[in-house]
């Protein structure tokens, strides 16, 4: 090693995480509406524009999963995930979808 330099250790390699955005399930929302706006925004492409949700997962039983339950509540423990539109979606029972 020649005077005057230094040897620099070699940088770990850290896995990169993806970025996950979170989504509020709006008053008088369906979950499947909530994932196609968030497709939507998250890809700053037009709602009519995103990937067709019933091409991934037949929408209707994924707002009547969420449905709250007869005592009016849904459960929070509840999650569904799903690839869709180049996305990992996880609908949660919280009334919130994650994209990543």
């Amino acid at each position: 090693m020649s005077p005057g330099k230094q040897l620099t250790p070699n940088q770990p390699t850290i896995p990169t995480t993806e970025s996950t955005r979170v989504f509020t399930v709006r008053d008088g929302e369906h979950v499947s509406e909530t994932v196609i706006r968030a497709v939507s925004e998250q890809d700053d492409v037009s709602l009519t524009n995103v990937e067709p949700l019933y091409e991934r997962i037949d929408p209707d039983a994924l707002d009547d999963f969420f449905d709250p339950t007869c005592n009016g509540r849904g459960s929070t423990a509840m999650s569904v995930e799903f690839d869709y539109a180049g996305h990992t979606v996880i609908a949660r029972g919280s009334g919130v979808v994650e994209l990543k």
